[in-house]
């Protein structure tokens, strides 16, 4: 059954990428040129992608983090860290709030990875931190490849502070 609908499930995604739209919602503004600067000037790996799927459209403020709004923002429900020999530091899997959305995320040894704290200050953090049930923030660095879950490498991940 799924194979005959692929062509059809594949002909919405293109006419839906003609008109903007993205499969999280809709089309985010691109950024204007007078707004912080970008990752990639400032050196930050895989800076030059931009997210599929955002949970917010409302871009961050803190220069220490990618300007565009995050691919999603939700709670982990999964964490696998990186084995022995793994060329990666581990993978997470996100799910929005009323579970709409979901990634698995690839954390390379290059994310930038954050901790919010109370004041909304942040700090350094690493991916050894993450842990099922955070609520986390993800931007994605490169091409999001379009499953269900989603699946992308991370560009940076903003470990939200527990309310």
């Amino acid at each position: 059954m799924f194979r005959r609908l692929a062509p059809l499930f594949a002909a919405l995604l293109l006419v839906a990428c003609d008109e903007g739209l993205s499969l999280g919602g809709p089309a985010r503004p691109s950024a204007s040129p007078s707004a912080a600067p970008s990752p990639a000037a400032s050196g930050s790996p895989g800076a030059s992608a931009s997210p599929a799927t955002p949970a917010s459209t409302a871009p961050t403020a803190d220069p220490r983090l990618p300007a565009e709004a995050p691919t999603i923002e939700g709670q982990i429900l999964t964490s696998d860290p990186a084995g022995a020999g793994q060329l990666h530091a581990g993978r997470i899997q996100v799910s929005t709030t009323d579970g709409s959305n979901q990634a698995v995320v690839t954390i390379a040894t290059s994310t930038a990875v954050w901790r919010q704290g109370m004041g909304g200050a942040l700090a350094r953090a690493s991916a050894a931190e993450l842990r099922v049930g955070q609520r986390v923030r993800v931007w994605a660095g490169g091409p999001v490849r379009e499953s269900f879950p989603i699946q992308f490498d991370a560009k940076a991940i903003l470990i939200l502070a527990e309310s």
